[in-house]
């Protein structure tokens, strides 16, 4: 994967201190004539990247102030499509029924199973993401829920490990945040589609099974931070 960055005031070793240190033996950095960054990112820092997404969610989001000028501005709530608005609260529902079914089955286990707020990632421990060098969430689908992870990951300005102390975060527009939550939850229902968990994928074998449900809980989890923390509406887990 490529991932162009334009120049700025970074020095590179400013650059390489903001990364997470693990990711740094599989991402190759290198300068472009136009004055670009390109990041070459190997599926062994995706894999390490999917990992730190398997956080509580209060980690993941941090909500901005009310009161904030930002909010003040733009302070009326965008109008929003009921329709779209509950086919990203069923791909929520969806995620948290999958998950809680192969939690049952013994497939995979999470803490704090009562709420789907806090699930986080227990057993097995490290999550089999990788055979050899390669990502087991292979599909053209799971490829693309994975880059769409990484589009709504980017567009987060209100990443509390980003603020510097007693800064306030920044906040997008709802509309935006919808957008974001819709490309997501289209990304999943193609995923569900073509990988069938009680089928094509249980006679893949264990570990490619349970790389796609760590996929999953990473994709909830985005989705419950969209919608509850920063749309402000609910985030069923069933339907």
């Amino acid at each position: 994967m490529n991932v162009s960055v334009c120049k700025s005031d970074y020095t590179c070793s400013q650059l390489l201190t903001e990364l997470e240190v693990g990711l740094l033996d599989y991402v190759e950095i290198q300068s472009t004539p136009s004055g670009y960054l390109e990041f070459r990112i190997g599926e062994s820092a995706i894999a390490q990247w999917l990992t730190c997404l398997n956080q509580p969610i209060a980690s993941l989001f941090v909500s901005a102030d009310p009161h904030s000028s930002f909010l003040t501005a733009h302070s009326q709530p965008a109008k929003r499509s009921h329709l779209s608005l509950f086919s990203i609260q069923h791909a929520h529902a969806r995620c948290c029924s999958l998950l809680r079914l192969a939690t049952q089955q013994e497939m995979i286990r999470l803490n704090w199973l009562e709420d789907a707020s806090q699930w986080q990632w227990a057993q097995p421990n490290p999550i089999p993401w990788l055979t050899g060098q390669q990502l087991r969430t292979c599909t053209v689908a799971e490829r693309q829920l994975i880059s769409q992870c990484f589009t709504v990951w980017d567009e987060l300005p209100w990443q509390a490990d980003t603020l510097a102390k007693n800064s306030q975060p920044l906040s997008l527009y709802p509309s935006r945040i919808t957008i974001l939550a819709q490309g997501l939850a289209q990304a999943f229902y193609a995923t569900h589609q073509q990988c069938q968990i009680w089928g094509a994928l249980e006679n893949e074998g264990s570990d490619r099974l349970i790389a796609h449900l760590a996929l999953i809980l990473v994709t909830q989890k985005l989705l419950y931070g969209l919608l509850r923390i920063e749309l402000g509406v609910v985030a069923p887990e069933e339907l």
